[in-house]
């Protein structure tokens, strides 16, 4: 099955005439669940796979963003496929251990383990 790496990004406008430009996303709340989960969906394709969620640049993240997070995983589950939260910063992984969402997507301290495939970090 092949494994992504999918990054959530936000499209922002800067310069004289702005340009648009993609950056990752640093907030997973109300204002950007939508987009993140259309953006979950549309990295499958409709095909099963195995998707790690990069939360290196989040921040962030309020009920919202926890709900979209398992709407994702239940979709991509759907598929036949897995999700595995990767590199989430220390104050957003407090708050996935809080609601003890390790337990339903496991999680990746570091990126090289998800890409290297070896088995997610226990807690």
């Amino acid at each position: 099955m092949e494994r992504i790496l999918f990054t959530p990004m936000v499209r922002e406008s800067f310069g004289q005439p702005p340009q648009p430009i993609d950056i990752p996303l640093t907030r997973l709340d109300t204002s950007t669940a939508e987009t993140f989960k259309k953006q979950c969906l549309d990295c499958l394709g409709g095909q099963s796979k195995v998707v790690g969620i990069n939360l290196s640049a989040v921040d962030f993240m309020d009920s919202r963003g926890l709900g979209a997070l398992v709407s994702c995983s239940k979709q991509v589950q759907a598929l036949g496929g897995q999700v595995f939260l990767v590199a989430p910063q220390p104050q957003i992984l407090v708050l996935l251990e809080t609601v003890a969402l390790h337990r339903f997507i496991p999680i990746y301290l570091k990126r090289e383990h998800f890409e290297q495939n070896l088995d997610p970090d226990r807690f």
